[in-house]
């Protein structure tokens, strides 16, 4: 619709829906005083199409109450053994499957986790001190290489010994 044709109060405030009221009094003066252009056109089919609707809707609203009372009925009229059956489709059958696969998961979340564990301590405490005593050792080879006066040299033989070199500084 253009905007002048937006202009009518068949619209709501916003434009955005047609006021059915509105548009069935407009098709109605359209009649009674002859209109016949695109407007007058486009309006009538809005009219023929809320009409249609309604009446969709009412019939959609019949048939669920028709629904509705039928499945009250069947419900009603089914024997214990039958609601036996029902229940145990719709509800022991789903839970027995939902409880068989519950191991499976805790299984898989336990293996997922090990593996976490497993990754973080790849690297064992034997292997970290391995690594601390050749960096030990390369550090005290390194000090050696070191000069200095009498008393820096004195500490940092002490030093190598606390790395565990020997008196010589090996």
């Amino acid at each position: 619709m253009s905007e002048e044709e937006k202009e009518g109060d068949y619209l709501n405030d916003d434009n955005t829906a047609f006021v059915p009221a509105k548009v069935k009094a407009y098709c109605k003066d359209a009649n009674i005083f002859g209109y016949d252009n695109e407007l007058t056109t486009k309006i009538k089919r809005v009219h023929t199409l809320i009409e249609k609707e309604k009446k969709l809707r009412k019939e959609v609203k019949e048939k669920t109450w028709a629904l509705h009372m039928l499945t009250k009925e069947t419900i009603e009229g089914l024997s214990d053994e039958n609601v036996l059956m029902l229940l145990d489709l719709k509800w022991i059958q789903p839970l027995c499957s939902s409880l068989a696969v519950l191991p499976v998961g805790v299984i898989n979340d336990l293996v997922g986790r090990t593996k976490v564990l497993a990754e973080k301590y790849a690297v064992t405490y034997v292997e970290l001190e391995s690594q601390i005593r050749e960096s030990e050792k390369a550090l005290s080879a390194l000090i050696d290489d070191l000069e200095g006066n009498e008393f820096d040299m004195l500490g940092l033989r002490e030093f190598q010994k606390l790395l565990g070199a020997d008196d010589n500084g090996k």
